[in-house]
């Protein structure tokens, strides 16, 4: 699907393929996966009583200094 995507977008940047054909095959794509995942039964998974926290990442201050 990637592959497809990428290829695409090149299209759309040479203006051989326009933007509205395009979103529209991703949109189509989303609802169909969409439908296909609705079908699917997790009740097989384990259960977890603790609900989990988004955090954000922190970013790491470099610690190497510029050599004069």
């Amino acid at each position: 699907m990637t592959a497809l995507w990428e290829s695409q977008l090149e299209s759309i940047s040479t203006q051989t393929l326009n933007y509205q054909s395009f979103i529209g095959g991703v949109e189509q794509n989303l609802q169909q996966l969409i439908t296909e995942v609705k079908e699917i039964s997790f009740t097989g998974l384990p259960q977890t009583n603790t609900p989990r926290k988004l955090t954000k990442r922190r970013r790491r201050r470099s610690t190497n200094k510029a050599k004069a």
